[in-house]
């Protein structure tokens, strides 16, 4: 989709932090979502396949995924932690 779309997350970086930030303030099962899945991104099995796999409507070329899915994990990281430090300041 981002390849179709000629969107990316790295341009989009402001306005994802911005609503999460945002989400944070009003819900306390995202913060600790949050807490979860960036310890997620940290690890090593960032992705695996499980059964969804058998749910996509057409053929996914997994070489391109890979390629699309390492560095989407590096601009995930550097978003959570913007998170994280955005979040803090201003709920000090």
């Amino acid at each position: 989709m981002s390849k179709q779309s000629g969107i990316k997350i790295s341009n989009m970086e402001d306005q994802i932090i911005d609503k999460v930030v945002f989400a944070l303030k009003l819900y306390n099962k995202y913060k600790m979502n949050l807490k979860s899945k960036t310890k997620l991104l940290e690890s090593e099995r960032f992705f695996d396949w499980g059964h969804e796999k058998a749910l996509l409507i057409r053929k996914l070329d997994e070489k391109d995924f890979y390629v699309f899915l390492n560095p989407l994990q590096n601009v995930l990281k550097k978003i959570a932690q913007q998170i994280d430090f955005t979040y803090n300041q201003k709920n000090l």
